[in-house]
């Protein structure tokens, strides 16, 4: 982003861990949608928090991204989490590792972009960060995720 390539963007300090706020939750939606149908996140998302898919939802757009969005903005904010480790898990199964890399390294700028405590690792799934954050990835190509 030209705020962040410029240099003119520093990242918040952390503003919550005990939270999932409305625009992270709809940011992992995006972000899990740059590689997976919404048909493919809804399957992620309920295999994930046991929910069943509505059956009467059968389009893509709206009918199955609203579903989605509105999975993700109901549930207590510890399940948002659960659902970005489930989400990791069906990207690396279904497209690969490189794929989850990408998707691991949006997910936590989104988490430095809203404060969020906490960081995606590979192999250790979501934890909890220190005060300072940090570098941008800490993948390599020799880690697998696990959740």
């Amino acid at each position: 982003m030209f705020s962040k390539r410029h240099g003119f963007a520093t990242p918040p300090a952390i503003r919550f861990r005990h939270d999932a706020p409305e625009g992270l939750r709809h940011a992992v939606i995006q972000a899990a949608y740059d590689h997976l149908s919404y048909e493919q996140i809804r399957t992620s998302i309920c295999r994930t928090l046991y929910l069943a898919p509505d059956k009467g939802n059968w389009s893509e757009i709206p009918n199955i991204r609203d579903e989605v969005e509105r999975i993700i903005q109901d549930v207590e904010w510890y399940r948002v989490y659960d659902a970005i480790e489930g989400l990791v898990s069906f990207i690396e199964g279904t497209y690969g590792y490189h794929a989850t890399v990408e998707f691991a390294d949006r997910i936590n700028s989104v988490f430095v972009d809203t404060g969020a405590g906490w960081q995606l690792v590979a192999g250790d799934g979501i934890v909890m960060v220190s005060v300072s954050w940090p570098a941008p990835s800490q993948f390599s190509p020799d880690l697998r995720f696990r959740t």
